[in-house]
């Protein structure tokens, strides 16, 4: 009487040419798959960038009395606007000044911020303080177009992410604002 503890030669080979046959078949598409997960968060990465951008400049726009934009429409965009509030018996004025650059691939906002306090006479009461920000709003930038026309701020941001083995994707969006009049 045979004892069957094993498996044969032939049902090894069989065994391993049927699952060299699954592999062949489903290798492609899980590769496939894999791959378009990536450029897909390359995808939503770059818009989320671009989005990310435009918020901000669509905030800084909205409230901008002057608005600089350099010849040929690029960067630096420089905002301009202030403020004039009652806090007790005093009276506090700020004045923003917001510079957008492109340092490399990274969208920078620096904010340079006077603040003055004076009193109900208009006599002012101490030193202006003075902050300075820098913050990197959006990253993966490959271009900013921003221009000036007809009494509103347009600015078309294009971000672009790749990452190894998978291909770049770029998206770009173009926001437009029409800022407030004078102070």
């Amino acid at each position: 009487m045979r004892s069957k503890l094993g498996f044969t030669l032939i049902e090894l080979l069989v065994a391993s040419a049927i699952g060299a046959i699954v592999v062949a078949v489903t290798g492609p598409a899980v590769f496939q798959v894999l791959t378009g997960i990536k450029g897909n968060n390359n995808r939503f990465t770059s818009l989320h960038q671009v989005q990310q951008a435009g918020a901000w400049i669509s905030r800084d726009g909205l409230r901008a009395a002057s608005i600089t934009v350099p010849e040929g429409n690029g960067l630096p965009l420089t905002l301009v606007w202030g403020d004039f509030w009652p806090q007790g018996q005093d009276n506090v004025s700020t004045v923003h000044t917001v510079v957008y650059t492109l340092e490399g691939d990274r969208l920078q906002r620096q904010e340079h911020l006077e603040t003055t306090v004076y009193d109900s006479r208009g006599n002012q009461q101490g030193a202006t303080t003075v902050t300075d920000t820098t913050t990197v709003v959006a990253q993966y930038v490959v271009s900013a177009v921003v221009s000036w026309n007809d009494g509103k701020l347009q600015v078309t941001l294009a971000a672009r992410r790749s990452s190894s083995g998978s291909k770049y994707a770029e998206e770009t969006e173009t926001y437009e604002t029409t800022p407030r009049v004078g102070w």
